[in-house]
Formats: structure tokens, C-alpha cells, sequence
């Protein structure tokens, strides 16, 4: 499983080049740690290769979906305004990916065993 997480650019209040580059370690930082959570709390046993890459998501999960069988995104809904104006990340990667587009709920509910 490939796990892809991208990041923006981090807006900083400086011309400092030394506080521009601690603002994006930590935005690389907070995105490793937030995904590394999640996989812990998956119970391991499956193997994760992890990319963290700076960019639009849409662009970045095409790029490294060229080899995959699947592109599964998780969904939330649309609260703002400014969210209901542009497609959403699932509606765009539906138009211009090469491989199926799954799409997640936040949270799924547990399957019972019959």
C-alpha cells in the first residue's frame, strides 16, 4: 500500500530564508506524523510506503497513482462556501485519473462478520 500525502507551502510572516525553512520542515513534519497515527492505529501487518510531497494534491496523487491498481481518497463534506464554488478532489481525479477512484467516508462503519 502507498500512502500519498501532500502539503502546501506554509504562509510566514518573514523575509527570514531560516524561518521560511523551519515552516516547512514542520508543515513536511505535521503531514509524516499525522499519517504515521493513522497507520499505527491500523494494527500493522501491512506494509506502507509512504511519500510526503509538497504540492496540490490532485496533481501529486496523479503523479504517483501511474503504477497503482486504485486511488482511494477520503471524503468530507463541503462547509464553506469557498468549498462549494470549485469541484472537489474526488470529482478531479475522477475526470483525469488512468485507474478506478474510490471514495471514503470519514468513517466507515465496522463490517460485522456473518
Amino acid at each position: 500500500v502507498r500512502v500519498v500525502t501532500a502539503y502546501r507551502a506554509p504562509a510566514v510572516a518573514t523575509d527570514s530564508a531560516g524561518a521560511y525553512f523551519r515552516a516547512f520542515e514542520k508543515a513536511e513534519a505535521t503531514a509524516r506524523r499525522r499519517v504515521a497515527d493513522a497507520i499505527d492505529r491500523s494494527g500493522g501487518g501491512l506494509v506502507v510506503d509512504h511519500v510526503v510531497a509538497l504540492g496540490p494534491i490532485d496533481k501529486i496523487l496523479l503523479e504517483h497513482s501511474a503504477d497503482a491498481a486504485m486511488i482511494v481518497v477520503g471524503v468530507r463534506p463541503n462547509d464553506s462556501w469557498i468549498d462549494r464554488l470549485r469541484p472537489s478532489l474526488t470529482s478531479r481525479l475522477v475526470e483525469r485519473a488512468r485507474v478506478p477512484v474510490v471514495a471514503a467516508p470519514p468513517r466507515m462503519a465496522p463490517a460485522h462478520a456473518a
